[in-house]
């Protein structure tokens, strides 16, 4: 993880946030979830921008993240609550608004999107 953050993440990013807290921030996100899987690379709503919905391993819950790219740097990211694929809560049963899968890594994901499923397929997560 400290070798794909400093590699990836841009310069200006990593002076606001060095990379040991990069790296204390996934591993954290790693402990306490069991690990993250991407469920689906979803449509960036705008230019340099890239949305990938995950799943915890422990619980199966999902969180949206969402990153921004300047010069195939990553310049920020954050993460959203979300709703499974198919709109059930996991704790109500009830319906919700769907998230519909638009991309896919094999077609037509940004290469932002490639980078961070990449990320979250790599061995350490």
């Amino acid at each position: 993880m400290r070798d794909f953050a400093s590699t990836h993440f841009a310069e200006r990013f990593l002076q606001d946030t060095p990379v040991d807290k990069v790296v204390d921030h996934f591993q954290e996100m790693k402990s306490e979830s069991g690990g993250i899987d991407v469920a689906l690379v979803l449509k960036p709503e705008m230019a340099g921008q890239a949305n990938l919905l995950l799943r915890t391993r422990t619980g199966h819950h999902f969180v949206r993240i969402v990153a921004f790219e300047d010069g195939g740097r990553i310049t920020d990211f954050f993460l959203l609550t979300a709703t499974n694929p198919q709109g059930i809560s996991p704790t109500t049963g009830r319906k919700k608004r769907s998230l519909r899968p638009i991309f896919t890594l094999k077609s037509s994901a940004t290469p932002l999107s490639r980078l961070l499923a990449t990320c979250f397929l790599a061995s350490y997560w």
